[in-house]
C-alpha cells in the first residue's frame, strides 16, 4: 500500500485543486442521485451483501466515463469497503470468525483504494482504521495470532497517528468517540462534500 500525505497537511492551492476534482459536476450528481434511487428501490437497508455486489457493478459500469474525472470512481471504492465492512460487521454476525475478517481485510484495501484514486490520504483513513482493527479482532478470533494480524492492528494506529499528526491515543485498542463521530458520519456524506468540509475545519484550528 502507498504512503500518502494526509489532506490536512498539503498547501492551499493542491487543496484547492483537489477540492474541484472531488465535488461532484453535473453530470456526476445525475448519475449519484440516480445510483442511489437505484439502490434503495432494489434493496433494503440491510441488504450489505446484495448493495456490495451493486457498488462493484457499478465501478466497472462506469469505466471510460466522466472524462476521467475520479470524484465518482472514488465515491464507489468507498462504498464498496463500507458494504465489505457491513457484511463483516452485520451481515456474518454470530458467525464463525475465519468468515468475519476476510470482509474486513477487503474493506481495508477498498478504502485504501478510494484514497489512492486521488492521492492522499482523506478522512477515510479514520474508516479504513476501524477496519483494520476489526481484522485485527477477528484474525485472533480465528486463533490468527501472527505477523499478519500485528500488521493490521498497527496499521490502524498508523493511520489514525498520521492523518491527526500523532495526537491519537487509543485506550485498550478502542477509537476515541470524537473519531468515531466522523467515521461514522452518513456514507453519501463522506463519499461528497464530508470530506471538503471536516478538512477545511482541521486546517482552519
Amino acid at each position: 500500500m502507498k504512503d500518502l500525505t494526509p489532506i490536512t497537511r498539503i498547501s492551499q492551492e493542491d487543496f484547492s485543486k483537489l477540492e474541484e476534482i472531488l465535488e461532484f459536476n453535473s453530470e456526476e450528481q445525475k448519475y449519484f442521485d440516480d445510483m442511489k434511487q437505484r439502490r434503495d428501490s432494489k434493496f433494503n437497508k440491510k441488504a450489505y451483501a446484495d448493495k456490495l455486489q451493486f457498488y462493484l457493478q457499478e465501478l466497472e459500469a462506469i469505466k471510460g466515463k466522466f472524462d476521467g474525472r475520479i470524484a465518482v470512481e472514488r465515491m464507489l471504492k468507498y462504498f464498496i469497503g463500507h458494504a465489505y465492512e457491513d457484511v463483516g460487521t452485520h451481515t456474518l454476525e454470530g458467525k464463525d470468525p475465519k468468515e468475519r475478517y476476510p470482509m474486513f481485510e477487503q474493506a481495508v484495501i477498498w478504502y485504501q483504494g478510494a484514497d489512492e484514486t486521488m492521492g492522499y490520504l482523506s478522512d477515510y483513513a479514520m474508516r479504513q482504521a476501524q477496519s483494520c482493527f476489526g481484522a485485527a479482532h477477528f484474525r485472533k478470533k480465528a486463533g490468527l495470532n501472527d505477523e499478519v494480524t500485528e500488521w493490521f492492528a498497527e496499521r490502524g494506529n498508523y493511520l489514525l497517528n498520521t492523518y491527526f499528526g500523532g495526537n491519537v491515543i487509543l485506550i485498550k485498542g478502542k477509537i476515541p468517540d470524537y473519531i468515531k463521530a466522523i467515521a461514522d458520519n452518513k456514507v453519501e456524506g463522506v463519499a461528497n462534500a464530508y470530506l471538503i468540509n471536516i478538512s477545511k475545519k482541521i486546517r482552519e484550528n
